[in-house]
């Protein structure tokens, strides 16, 4: 079941990143678009995070290049993000 819970997880923030329903601050936060909305697991699974910051991987390999952060937020990241 556990699997199952992450395999979900996982799915549901890619759809989310996909379609620009939230992004990352200069402060690595997770900010909500304004145009994001949900019914079923919304809270828990996007609201819920919003305004926390990140836990970076431990290894500097897998961090993200904030250029692709910039671009993300230019062409994906849709409308403004929600209040903090």
């Amino acid at each position: 079941m556990k699997r199952l819970m992450d395999w979900l997880s996982a799915h549901y923030t890619i759809s989310c990143l996909t379609v620009g329903a939230f992004t990352l601050s200069k402060q690595c936060q997770i900010l909500v678009s304004d145009d994001a909305h949900g019914t079923k697991g919304f809270q828990e699974w996007l609201m819920d995070f919003h305004g926390q910051k990140i836990n970076f991987p431990q290894r500097r390999f897998y961090y993200t290049d904030m250029e692709f952060i910039g671009w993300y937020v230019r062409e994906v990241f849709k409308g403004n993000y929600r209040e903090l």
